[in-house]
């Protein structure tokens, strides 16, 4: 468990980690820190233009003595607004870039998980949440890295020209009192984002904690209410209310820390420049005054980075759930292709399905694997296309591993039909070939299952025994080595059966079939009978 207010290894590197990720080119970059640098840098000119006239104005008031000025002042009022438009414009589109990139990992992420994965992170709408975590993350650029960078540059440049630009001694030490202040505040709010994030994550926990509650308390009241137990529900309730209350406080309180880096920066700025009382016009005294009072905005703009990076810590801790990276597979399809089992262990959380199974399936071969529901057969199908994680074991496929093998080589070879086919509405044509290359006549084997179909035909209520057979013609149509079939003769006549035999024996593949059918057993040239968490015989 994290120590309260302290660092939690990966908090920070969190946040750059999906920077990074973003990938984004130096050129766009680029543009978007300096478009919103020099955005910084013109209202900083504006500020102190305006009152650097009235200064010199008042003292020497003719209109060539201030005409300068007033030309400079005019300039940058007049580019402003272009300037914070094009500052806009290169901000989003950076964060849109940013989006994109991001979009295309968790694409990339979610392509390679399991079956059962797909299953636990579908309940919830999980990934629908993923997918606006990563809208939420581009503020990580245009509320955060962009407007962060752009004000330290402006803080840094009107610091720097303080000294460099006045025309008399002393001002250097004021320059370098300037920015020793405002790094030293800066550095004081970058050191407390380490607690504010472990504050935030103990408020979100919190506050999840109090909204589970409440909808596990609602099912249960009617019932507590009937046993006269209301004070139960509101005792409860009140816990869970003080913690997440005590955890909002807490938050703030650490926050308020932060905010109070800005004023006192200010007003030891103001301090440094009053007792240093460096020797110059009255203009220059004006104009770094002003630089003070900017960096107070400058500061808050900083603060309010930060902010943000805090508020999107939450996205990116839900988005690095679901980052898996598994080894690159990229062997080819063996040429000798024959099924191997080696103690093959299958579990569904801390149930055991499939305990030490060794079954060798030649080329050609048959296997029909049995038992009653819940014993596993759908989980091996599954895992044997290399759709599901197994928990022990090897499954080879001639002598490679199958988790070796690339994914395109085994979508090619492999073909596993579910007991619920989907996709059956639409032209025969299109239903069976999914957009790939065809390398049998579909429409011979549709004939020999008794489906009578032509390519334009179109599907729209295919009973169970049909989209069963036409899964089964679509599974063998690209010709695969080995084919996986759950339930495939369910519903069917005894007559349609021994079709859909004949014609998966005449495709020449390793055929695996889950089945309670009889005729299908017989059929097979071995069987494979699973009892949960037992070692199957076969």
């Amino acid at each position: 468990m994290t120590h309260r207010g302290r660092e939690r290894p990966g908090d920070l590197d969190q946040l750059r980690r999906w920077v990074r990720r973003s990938s984004v080119a130096a050129g766009a970059l680029g543009r978007a820190l300096g478009a919103a640098t020099v955005a910084g840098l013109t209202s900083l000119g504006l500020l102190i233009g305006a009152a650097g006239l009235l200064v010199v104005s008042a003292g020497r008031p003719g209109l060539r003595a201030v005409a300068v000025l007033l030309v400079v002042i005019e300039v940058f009022a007049f580019f402003r607004s272009p300037i914070r438009y094009v500052e806009r414009m290169t901000t989003h589109r950076l964060g849109f870039i940013a989006v994109t990139r991001w979009r295309r990992w968790l694409m990339g992420t979610v392509g390679h998980w399991s079956y059962r994965t797909w299953s636990h992170y579908a309940r919830g709408d999980v990934l629908g949440r993923s997918l606006q975590d990563t809208e939420e993350l581009q503020d990580l650029w245009v509320r955060g890295v962009v407007p962060a960078a752009s004000a330290l540059a402006t803080l840094l440049i009107a610091d720097v020209a303080v000294g460099a630009l006045a025309p008399r001694p002393g001002w250097l030490a004021v320059a370098a009192g300037l920015l020793i202040t405002h790094g030293a505040a800066i550095v004081l709010m970058r050191r407390r984002v380490a607690p504010l994030v472990a504050r935030d994550r103990e408020r979100r926990q919190r506050r999840a904690t109090y909204q589970a509650l409440l909808v596990e308390l609602s099912g249960t009241a009617p019932e507590i209410a009937l046993l006269g137990r209301d004070d139960y529900v509101a005792e409860r309730l009140d816990v869970a209310r003080r913690a997440l209350g005590e955890a909002e406080r807490a938050f703030e309180r650490e926050r308020r820390r932060v905010s109070l880096a800005i004023p006192a920066a200010s007003l030891v700025a103001a301090l440094w420049l009053g007792a240093a009382r460096p020797v110059s016009a009255p203009v220059w005294l004006v104009s770094a005054a002003l630089v003070i009072v900017a960096a107070i905005e400058v500061l808050t703009t900083t603060s309010g980075a930060l902010d943000t990076a805090i508020a999107v810590t939450a996205a990116t801790e839900r988005l690095d759930e679901l980052a898996q990276t598994p080894p690159p597979a990229t062997a080819p399809w063996p040429v000798a292709v024959s099924l191997e089992l080696r103690g093959l262990v299958l579990r569904d959380g801390t149930r055991t399905l499939v305990e030490g199974l060794n079954v060798r399936v030649a080329p050609r071969g048959r296997v029909a694997v049995t038992g009653t529901s819940g014993t596993g057969k759908s989980w091996l199908l599954r895992a044997i296309a290399g759709l599901d994680d197994t928990q022990g074991g090897s499954i080879l496929i001639g002598d490679q591993e199958l988790t070796s093998i690339g994914e395109e080589e085994l979508r090619r070879h492999v073909a596993y039909v579910p007991s619920e086919p989907g996709l059956m509405r639409g032209r025969a044509a299109d239903v069976v070939a999914l957009g790939r290359t065809l390398t049998r006549p579909y429409l011979e084997d549709l004939a020999a299952v008794g489906i009578v179909a032509d390519a334009d035909r179109r599907w729209e209520g295919l009973s169970r025994g049909e989209e069963a057979r036409v899964a089964v013609v679509r599974a063998l149509a690209i010709s695969p080595d080995v084919v996986l079939l759950d339930e495939p003769t369910a519903g069917l006549g005894a007559s349609d059966t021994a079709a859909l035999l004949a014609l998966l024996e005449r495709a020449g593949a390793i055929i695996v079939v889950a089945t309670h059918d009889p005729l299908v057993i017989a059929w097979a040239d071995a069987v494979v009978e699973l009892d949960a968490g037992r070692v199957p015989r076969g």
